[in-house]
């Protein structure tokens, strides 16, 4: 065994770096990395789009332990409290998504990508979108 099993089990990998960027990382993803699973994606996925749609990041804190302790302590805040005008449903999404426990996320990616189909532009919309955009 190396110095960091040695060490035991704890929120750093054997390179004694967090494994992903404390903005995004799933909490049980900073604390065992090698006991999360793809619902980790899941919730790195919904950090992005939190911050797509609503500005920011969903966790804040000065430095990026305060950020990655505000997801084991706290619910991320609800879209529409930064974005009055998203839909309810949409935030429902992107908040279980973000659910602390793996068990309240959806299980894989792909689920999640059918969850937000309804809000996503087809190829040819996006098109036309940004052509009217352009004039």
């Amino acid at each position: 065994g190396d110095a960091a099993e040695a060490a035991g089990e704890h929120e750093l990998t054997g390179s004694g770096q967090i494994l992903g960027t404390p903005d995004y990382i799933a909490p049980e993803q900073a604390r065992r990395t090698r006991t999360a699973d793809i619902r980790a994606d899941v919730f790195s996925l919904g950090c992005t789009l939190f911050r797509m749609v609503g500005g920011r990041v969903p966790f804040d804190g000065e430095t990026p332990i305060e950020r990655l302790l505000a997801r084991y302590t706290n619910d991320a805040p609800l879209l529409r409290s930064l974005r009055p005008d998203a839909p309810a449903e949409l935030e429902a999404v992107v908040a279980r998504m973000l659910a602390r426990d793996p068990e309240g996320r959806f299980p894989t990616p792909g689920e999640a990508a059918a969850a937000l189909q309804p809000f996503a532009m087809t190829p040819s919309a996006a098109i036309a979108a940004a052509g009217s955009s352009l004039s």
